[in-house]
């Protein structure tokens, strides 16, 4: 992952990887503009991708390279797990097929974000992780939408969303914002 800014072209000749977001596919990213947390989301199938969060350290400001500034292992980078209300782990979020179900989210840390030995996906067990996949349905989109407390999938129209990439923000309608990806 790296940090792109689209209107100050000069900020970009030196590219710096951002070694704290993890080595792993990555296919989007969103910043959360109060707590500057970071959700990516992993370009993988078979099985489906994982859906982490960068936990941004105390005291940090985003800004204009503010995440070239990151140690490589500052902030806490960890993966979605989710269980139902019964409290059952629930491996993928393609199990939930009615509208409106709700899952408790918790984060597994990612033990090696660099991977240096194992890929970052093949760190966990089977029952560490839940995976998932965005996708569409006739009439609506599927949405899911995260929280520390809670995963809810929804079908609705697509909003009109602000997302924030870097020091970047922008309005779309209706795809999630996209980040340049290592």
């Amino acid at each position: 992952m790296f940090e792109v800014n689209p209107y100050h072209r000069e900020l970009n000749l030196d590219p710096k990887p951002i070694k704290a977001l993890g080595r792993f596919a990555h296919e989007a990213a969103v910043v959360d503009p109060k707590s500057f947390d970071i959700l990516l989301t992993e370009d993988a199938s078979e099985p489906n991708g994982l859906l982490y969060r960068w936990e941004a350290p105390d005291g940090f400001k985003g800004g204009d390279r503010a995440l070239r500034a990151l140690g490589d292992t500052d902030g806490v980078l960890g993966a979605m797990r989710c269980t139902d209300a019964s409290g059952t782990f629930v491996d993928d979020l393609s199990r939930a097929v009615e509208i409106g179900t709700t899952y408790d989210v918790t984060w597994t840390t990612v033990p090696d974000r660099d991977a240096r030995t194992t890929p970052t996906r093949e760190q966990f067990g089977a029952d560490e992780v839940t995976r998932g996949r965005s996708s569409r349905v006739p009439g609506g989109a599927r949405a899911v939408r995260t929280s520390s407390r809670a995963t809810r999938v929804r079908r609705a129209r697509a909003p009109r969303t602000t997302a924030r990439c870097g020091s970047t923000t922008r309005r779309s309608r209706p795809s999630p914002s996209r980040c340049g990806s290592a």
